[in-house]
């Protein structure tokens, strides 16, 4: 068993109220729980990279077929509405299970549409991400299942603070 660190999609309010009677009580959830959550938002998000992949590959990879407009406005679109999503579930968590699918599906339609834009400029990249990052949630995903890692506080931390020096990097990177 594990507890909440505050996702709505994980949480299951009892039938009861706490004692001060407005907020219900939250249930400590199963690990089964949350690995089912996460597996059906992979899912979501790799059917749209994947879908998103095949019906416009044909056409990005193309010279001169002038999709690269398409593939920039899908981009844009796909990360726009990604971006508010994210917003409005942090500032009104109670939607989140209605807002996590729509962003698995917005966030695989964005990875797609980059990965296309940069595939001619650099071969091999669309499916090197792919693998590289379902392999790496799929890791992550299994080994909280087995109970190896635990999503404590500092954890979390860890890996938040981790992603933005990798991502810092990757910014600067090609500019020196």
């Amino acid at each position: 068993m594990i507890q909440n660190l505050g996702s709505p999609l994980l949480l299951r309010p009892k039938a009861h109220l706490s004692a001060k009677g407005k907020n219900p009580v939250r249930v400590i959830l199963s690990t089964r729980r949350v690995v089912g959550v996460s597996l059906g938002l992979l899912v979501l998000f790799g059917g749209s990279f994947a879908s998103t992949l095949l019906l416009l590959s044909d056409k990005a990879l193309q010279p001169d077929h002038g999709s690269l407009p398409l593939l920039q406005n899908l981009g844009l679109g796909s990360l726009t509405l990604g971006f508010s999503l994210a917003l409005l579930t942090n500032f009104i968590p109670r939607i989140a299970p209605l807002t996590a699918p729509v962003y698995a599906l917005t966030a695989g339609l964005f990875t797609s549409t980059l990965s296309l834009i940069l595939e001619p400029r650099y071969p091999g990249i669309a499916t090197q991400t792919a693998v590289l990052s379902l392999m790496i949630a799929s890791g992550a995903l299994m080994l909280y299942a087995l109970g190896w890692i635990k999503p404590t506080r500092r954890f979390v931390n860890v890996v938040l603070l981790s992603t933005t020096a990798i991502s810092l990097l990757f910014l600067i990177g090609p500019v020196s």
